[in-house]
């Protein structure tokens, strides 16, 4: 690590535009990502172009150990940080070094200023928006799914596998003596109702059971 150098960074002043915090203002950047993008901004990448080679302007090539030293901060958070600032566009890759995008508007803040009052970056920059994430199938769906495999039946389910109430006058088949027919009796009486196809010896029994006053239509 250089950190004699990279300490140098923050010799001397630097002209800037206020309109930078519209990049907070509108949620594009978290606040440690703007920290890390103005410090790219106004001190790491190269702006004197006579004394550095012309091709390298505004940009820089320290490592991300030497800015979290500068920033007080591990390296690991300095690449976190860094993603969201080349998915935007903000930093771009190349030749081993990243360029600030945009920084060439640090030649006309004046004209910008006189023109538009306010320096908008997202003028001059195309900054990508990051991808939005796949929707994922909504609460109420996952609910009604079935886990396969593991014995469990949806509510909906055990609903579907009850039999249906007999679609018959709730009348019981008991005898006088209020003691459930024999089988035979349940058949004679079935076969007397003319062996209706939607109404069963077994929903006799049902009503039977369930059914506690006699109707008499």
């Amino acid at each position: 690590m250089r950190p004699t150098k990279i300490m140098n960074r923050l010799n001397g002043y630097d002209p800037h535009f206020r309109g930078r915090f519209l990049l907070l203002h509108r949620k594009l950047l978290s606040d440690s990502e703007f920290i890390l993008w103005d410090l790219g901004f106004s001190a790491l990448a190269d702006w004197d172009s006579k004394n550095h080679d012309p091709k390298d302007y505004g940009s820089f090539n320290y490592q991300k150990t030497e800015i979290g030293y500068l920033l007080g901060w591990h390296k690991s958070k300095v690449s976190r940080k860094a993603k969201k600032l080349f998915t935007l566009g903000l930093w771009v890759e190349r030749d081993n070094r990243i360029f600030v995008n945009g920084f060439d508007i640090r030649d006309n803040f004046a004209q910008i200023s006189k023109d538009k009052k306010v320096v908008d970056l997202q003028e001059h920059v195309a900054i990508l928006q990051p991808a939005v994430a796949e929707p994922q199938p909504p609460v109420a769906d996952l609910q009604r799914q079935t886990p396969k495999g593991n014995g469990a039946v949806s509510p909906q389910s055990v609903a579907i596998l009850q039999p249906p109430r007999p679609k018959a006058p709730l009348v019981s088949f008991k005898s006088e003596f209020n003691v459930c027919k024999s089988e035979e009796n349940y058949q004679r009486t079935w076969k007397e109702m003319g062996c209706p196809l939607d109404f069963t010896v077994d929903d006799m029994r049902w009503i039977d059971a369930n059914v506690r006053e006699v109707q008499k239509l």
